[in-house]
């Protein structure tokens, strides 16, 4: 069988925005049940890929795992098999990504990595946001999710699950999707995952940067006058009642290695037996006749410590 590729693969290596896109396959396909079952409920599924097992199609999830993970070290498309170009075409034709700075990276801290995204939505999707933009305006912000489930927002939108078994924060300010006009208080909802395809780093952290049409019956804006630096609420939020009015247009990646992490453990170890032994320490010369402050003083004793 023969897989006719489009010309962003007819590179001779695999570009950065592509390999990005396996690694988030890879989390999805690794991660939760929730978003295993996200896979198997897409539609448009590559022929390839279809589980024959039942009448209407679905992913094989297992022969995607497969898949994904055996182009773990493939660098050039001359050595891809047939069914990993049609993995890679089908992905092309749900969105590209390419590395290009959405954010000062001197703002930023951490080792990041940017990224644009193009969603190829319909054109009635296109032709919805450009009308609600262009009559009440658009405004950039940040939205915090877990890496894992940046591929089904990527395929699908992001979408108001408010009131179902899918959301997973609260709903403070009402229904609907939350964004922030600060990356400080997404990455709170974007914490690091470990990636099983580590080509960019073992751990991943992802915040995208979206573009908003200002409908008044569809989005709330709402400014908070009395910020105080580091409280969890920002000083703008926007929740988007309708995600059609929500256009990704970026990544920002945060990306740890291995050793990073083992390193970063082994010093946050330290210092809480530091401040164990130090609290310790002061009870036990306090000479309080307390059952802790003897039994510490025990402890100290035996280890040598008093």
């Amino acid at each position: 069988m023969s897989v006719t590729l489009p010309l962003a693969l007819s590179e001779a290596t695999l570009a950065m925005g592509l390999e990005l896109c396996l690694i988030l396959l890879s989390c999805c396909i690794y991660g939760s049940k929730v978003r295993v079952a996200f896979l198997e409920s897409v539609e448009n599924v590559p022929k390839e890929f279809v589980d024959k097992e039942f009448i209407k199609p679905r992913f094989n999830v297992k022969k995607l795992r497969s898949c994904v993970e055996s182009m773990r070290h493939v660098k050039f498309i001359k050595d891809l098999t047939p069914d990993q170009k049609a993995l890679l075409t089908w992905l092309l034709e749900q969105f590209t990504v390419q590395e290009m700075d959405l954010v000062d990276p001197l703002t930023v801290e951490g080792d990041i990595l940017q990224f644009s995204v193009d969603r190829h939505l319909s054109k009635s999707q296109e032709e919805a946001f450009k009308q609600a933009a262009e009559k009440y305006g658009t405004v950039t912000a940040f939205h915090g999710s877990p890496t894992q489930n940046w591929l089904p927002i990527l395929l699908t939108g992001l979408k108001n699950l408010s009131g179902t078994k899918l959301q997973t924060s609260g709903n403070l300010y009402g229904d609907g999707v939350y964004l922030s006009s600060e990356l400080s208080v997404c990455s709170m909802f974007a914490k690091y995952e470990s990636c099983k395809r580590n080509t960019l780093g073992s751990h991943l952290k992802v915040i995208g940067v979206a573009e908003i049409a200002l409908h008044p019956e569809h989005v709330k804006h709402e400014k908070n006058p009395d910020r105080v630096e580091g409280h969890d609420i920002p000083s703008s939020y926007y929740v988007v009642k309708h995600g059609g009015y929500i256009n990704i247009k970026g990544l920002i990646i945060w990306r740890e290695t291995q050793d990073a992490r083992n390193s970063h453990n082994s010093t946050s170890l330290f210092l809480i037996a530091f401040y164990v032994f130090v609290l310790c320490f002061v009870i036990a010369l306090s000479g309080k006749s307390t059952n802790f402050a003897r039994n510490t003083k025990r402890v100290l004793k035996f280890l040598g410590w008093r």
